[in-house]
């Protein structure tokens, strides 16, 4: 299986793959998606912390999420306790979102105030489409130091619905996240921006 080969470096993709098969033949073969969240859990247990690995860790949280596998919960949740790199956290938020379980709320609110502007802006999407974003959430979100997050905050649906703002918002924040070249953040070292590309990216979503 390439998602536990560990000289595969593209277990993101073998990952995402698995989803996709299992999402569409998981009506006609009803064990499959139980036999797929083993692969899942053991593959998440046994991920590295190398970029393929963190690569492949996020992937396999979304799936987790996407499949609707609302018994892998802890371990999801034990995911965003014991990670730093936001790339992971941003998928574990999003799956939390996605499961919709009640109980994982105040773990997912906590990210609300991380420093890193993607992981808030995925914390709220969550909260949001689990119903749970309060009043003193958006309160908390309308001082964001980003404009698109605020944006976000202020306005309403229950966070599950693609549109363009949205889809911009996401990929625009993330790649501010990552920091221009120089910058002290290591985990993102290969997607780094330069500074004019960072000026643009903050005129295009209004920030700070």
């Amino acid at each position: 299986n390439l998602m536990l080969d560990h000289s595969f470096k593209y277990r993101d993709s073998a990952s995402w793959s698995l989803q996709k098969l299992v999402d569409r033949l998981a009506t006609e073969i009803p064990e499959l998606r139980r036999s797929a969240l083993g692969v899942y859990l053991k593959a998440l247990t046994e991920e590295t912390d190398d970029a393929p690995g963190r690569y492949a860790k996020g992937n396999i949280l979304y799936s987790m999420g996407i499949l609707k596998a609302s018994d892998s919960v802890p371990a999801v949740e034990r995911a965003l306790t014991t990670e730093s790199e936001p790339y992971v956290l941003e998928d574990g938020l999003l799956a939390l979102g996605l499961l919709g379980v009640p109980t994982s709320v105040p773990l997912v609110r906590r990210y609300l105030h991380n420093e890193d502007p993607a992981v808030r802006l995925k914390a709220a999407e969550s909260l949001r489409s689990m119903d749970a974003l309060s009043e003193s959430d958006v309160s908390a979100l309308s001082q964001d130091r980003y404009r698109i997050i605020r944006h976000f905050a202020s306005q309403g649906g229950d966070g599950t619905e693609e549109n363009p703002d949205r889809q911009r918002a996401r990929v625009a924040v993330a790649a501010l996240a990552r920091g221009p070249i120089g910058s002290s953040r290591k985990s993102r070292s290969d997607f780094r921006i330069t500074e004019a590309e960072r000026a643009a990216l903050e005129h295009i979503c209004r920030c700070d």
